[in-house]
């Protein structure tokens, strides 16, 4: 027998499922106006909630098949009906591009709001011979820490000149006053009260790292040549090496030299064995001596 409060409870609870149910969306796509839904030549839209809602799984590292499966299976979970239509994959993927506005959005925002930039910092690669550029630009926060913001983690280069790279990442951070003039303009149409409070675009100038900031890349000749045409652009700029780098092609020099001490030391043993074993002696620092797996011996 199920006592008075027990009862009050279970009446909450059903009251909330019935109350879900008044609420439930449905998922499928609309047309943006009555009048659309009777002209010639409308299309229906996947509504904003569906959008954020493929956004927010990208975001935390769902691929792109996944997502209209995982749709599914939550709108089942929270309503109990199947969907009237799911997204398809083409359109997740789309979605991709969303969420790349949003991050450049909020990186402009951050940037046009910090008074300097203390640090600039930018690698380089290439993919079936195709380059592309890693830009970060970091503030000192409060408490003596860098806080980085990514700008770009892939921005694709005609080519690997140093002159080249150097101003695709001046293009690449000027673009970034478009991402503040057009979100004005959308704060504008809707928070009409809030719309002071984004940045104006000629906050994001990258003479802002002419207050003492340095540019750091790795050690390569490509990479150090972008620097000295960055810092020549940048008046009160430093140029600076990763310290990443430096330690790696510290610890790869001394591991070249202590292989062909170790080689020469063993070399009556090393030619004991069968050639056919392909066996080689190498000095292999980095199990012991690097910072990310360092050993303390007491």
């Amino acid at each position: 027998m199920i006592n008075s409060k027990t009862q009050a409870v279970l009446d909450g609870y059903i009251e909330k499922a019935k109350s879900s149910f008044v609420r439930q969306r449905q998922m499928q796509k609309e047309w943006d106006t009555e009048e659309a839904k009777h002209r010639r030549g409308g299309a229906r839209q996947w509504p904003v909630w569906v959008v954020q809602l493929i956004c927010e799984l990208l975001v935390n590292g769902t691929a792109p098949v996944a997502v209209p499966e995982n749709i599914q299976t939550m709108y089942e979970t929270l309503y109990g009906v199947k969907p009237k239509e799911l997204p398809d994959v083409s359109f997740v993927r789309r979605c991709r591009k969303i969420i790349e506005v949003i991050g450049e959005t909020l990186a402009a925002i951050r940037l046009g709001d910090a008074e300097k930039w203390d640090q600039l910092w930018t690698d380089a690669t290439t993919r079936r011979q195709i380059p592309f550029t890693a830009l970060i630009i970091g503030m000192i926060s409060d408490d003596g820490k860098i806080d980085p913001v990514v700008v770009s983690s892939c921005i694709f280069m005609d080519e690997e000149q140093s002159e080249t790279q150097a101003a695709g990442i001046v293009e690449k951070i000027n673009s970034l006053k478009q991402r503040l003039h057009r979100l004005k303009e959308v704060m504008d149409k809707h928070c009409p009260n809030k719309s002071s409070q984004i940045p104006r675009p000629d906050s994001i100038n990258i003479n802002k790292l002419g207050q003492g900031g340095n540019i750091m890349t790795d050690t390569c000749n490509t990479a150090r040549k972008i620097r000295r045409i960055l810092v020549d652009e940048i008046d009160g700029a430093y140029d600076y090496d990763c310290m990443n780098h430096l330690r790696n092609v510290w610890f790869g020099n001394m591991e070249k030299k202590l292989t062909r001490e170790l080689n020469q030391e063993m070399r009556e043993s090393i030619d004991a064995i069968d050639p056919r074993l392909l066996v080689a002696f190498v000095a292999d620092m980095s199990p012991t001596c690097r910072p990310d797996t360092i050993f303390y011996p007491f």
